[in-house]
């Protein structure tokens, strides 16, 4: 039985090619580095398909920009009010609004606020917006939950909820505007832009803790035919320097080669 077995493999030994045959033999020869070749193999196949599925999802960007935890806007403006003559929220906004080029403006401001320190964590800084207007406006959505509505609630980004051991209906303290102020979570949101972290809130929260709150930023839809770029061109000539105009997040590719 023993010499029929290897007359066998003589002779599938033979039925080889010489190439096959050598690469066999290294490969039985040398059992470490062929295992090291394979899992290099794999990982370099699981890459591979990794990059293709985010290259996949960059492409549809734009069509789904609200699940990445950006605004539906073509135009982000950002107020400048380092200027000698700067001009006020409630001007600038009716300057933006006397534009027929222009569908739906949302003025909104970052901030910043901390979370107290517990027993199992540290404090932690986080960044949020703070919105003037109802969230639906802008085509904002959450994962769970629904967006703030009054100066008592909040909505948090998914890693910080995580982090926070927090859900819709719970109760957080935050360190904000100089303050700690409790607000009541409403919703749970997902955010690229902020890797995860964050909250957002609605601007009546922020001036019941600083009266002299203004928006500094405004997202802006155009008209469904006007072209973004002609229409950032007619902002810039108007506005000149009373602000910066940007593409909105999911179109700048500074943003899209970070992700």
């Amino acid at each position: 039985k023993q010499s029929f077995n290897s007359a066998r493999f003589k002779l599938l030994i033979h039925k080889l090619q010489l190439p096959t045959f050598i690469s066999i033999r290294m490969l039985l020869a040398n059992r470490k580095q062929s295992l090291f070749t394979l899992f290099s193999s794999l990982f370099t196949v699981f890459l591979l398909v990794f990059v293709l599925n985010i290259s996949h999802s960059l492409s549809k960007m734009s069509e789904y920009k609200a699940l990445w935890g950006f605004e539906e806007a073509d135009l982000h403006l950002t107020r400048n009010e380092s200027i000698a003559v700067p001009l006020k929220h409630k001007d600038f906004l009716e300057v933006l609004s006397s534009d027929s080029s222009i569908q739906r403006i949302m003025p909104f401001s970052y901030a910043t606020a901390s979370t107290l320190p517990s027993k199992e964590q540290a404090a932690k800084e986080l960044i949020g917006k703070i919105y003037s207007k109802e969230l639906d406006e802008i085509g904002l959505v959450n994962l769970e939950g629904r967006h703030p509505k009054t100066a008592e609630e909040v909505a948090l980004c998914i890693l910080t909820a995580r982090e926070q051991n927090k859900t819709v209906g719970d109760q957080i303290e935050l360190f904000i505007e100089g303050q700690n102020k409790e607000f009541t979570i409403t919703g749970i949101y997902q955010d690229i832009g902020n890797l995860g972290q964050g909250f957002r809130l609605r601007e009546t929260a922020i001036q019941q803790l600083n009266p002299l709150f203004e928006p500094d930023r405004y997202a802006v839809q155009l008209i469904d035919n006007q072209p973004i770029e002609e229409g950032e061109l007619q902002l810039q000539q108007y506005l000149a320097e009373t602000a910066t105009i940007e593409l909105s997040a999911e179109q700048r590719s500074d943003i899209r080669a970070v992700i």
